[in-house]
């Protein structure tokens, strides 16, 4: 869980651990945002395996509350997915 205190920003390190011999490319999106936030991933794909940032940016209107992020790793036809949560004050 991250608390942030708009407007500010928070970070989450995604990370890819490949399995049985994989090195395909893996893109990285983010769902479940509250209104008036951006996020990014620096990178926004890593081969093989790796780490990425996810920044997810607040603004002074962005909604208080509580938000579940979706964060998505998807490489052709495989998907996985974790969740993670934001609580914006």
């Amino acid at each position: 869980m991250r608390i942030v205190t708009r407007p500010a920003n928070t970070t989450y390190t995604v990370t890819v651990t490949p399995v049985n011999g994989f090195s395909g490319t893996v893109s990285f999106s983010v769902s479940g945002l509250p209104s008036r936030t951006t996020a990014s991933f620096n990178p926004a794909s890593v081969t093989g395996g790796g780490t990425s940032t996810l920044t997810v940016d607040t603004r002074s209107r962005t909604p208080r509350g509580t938000y579940v992020l979706t964060i998505r790793g998807t490489s052709g036809n495989l998907v996985h997915s974790t969740t993670v949560t934001l609580v914006v004050q």
